[in-house]
């Protein structure tokens, strides 16, 4: 009795395939580090003043007390740096995210009412919602709301420009 344990390709399922635009996935990872080295630089620092703050009125006397000292106040920097980097990560993170899902959101509305030259803003769009949203998050004035928007949309058009120029290079190669 024999058993044919070989598999002919006719009963192997397809594999499946997904493929992510490589913005989509490399924005929210660069902004989240972006955003993770800028808290921790600015935990640490905090740290480091409120440590010494506290223990400004002891001092320590001996050599073994100066050793004692400088590491526990280097671990409570390490600690204040990496907690200050974490929260940052997460918000500048999530902004990044919050651009990705603009951008693609209105890519695929655009796609699907049938206007794709109107897809071609997504940056725009991207810039000044993702502004919109942070203003209206923070209770900004109409004012200052207004100036903000228009920052964010100044930047998603400068963005725009930028991938348009990326693409022209890159097809002259």
């Amino acid at each position: 009795m024999s058993i044919n344990s070989e598999v002919s390709s006719e009963d192997k399922p397809d594999a499946i395939h997904i493929t992510i635009p490589r913005h989509v996935y490399m924005l929210p990872v660069s902004t989240s580090l972006l955003g993770f080295t800028l808290g921790f630089v600015r935990g640490s620092r905090k740290s480091a003043l409120r440590y010494l703050a506290e223990n400004a009125h002891r001092r320590p006397t001996t050599v073994q007390g100066w050793y004692f000292y400088q590491k526990t106040k280097n671990y409570r920097v390490l600690f204040g740096g990496l907690k200050e980097g974490g929260k940052y990560a997460l918000k500048v993170g999530g902004l990044g995210v919050g651009w990705v899902g603009l951008e693609q959101g209105w890519a695929a509305a655009c796609e699907t009412v049938g206007a794709p030259a109107a897809g071609e803003l997504k940056e725009v769009v991207a810039g000044g919602g993702l502004a919109a949203m942070i203003a209206g998050a923070s209770k900004l004035g109409g004012k200052t709301a207004g100036r903000m928007i228009g920052l964010g949309i100044i930047g998603g058009g400068a963005v725009g420009m930028l991938r348009k120029l990326q693409e022209v290079l890159g097809k002259s190669d």
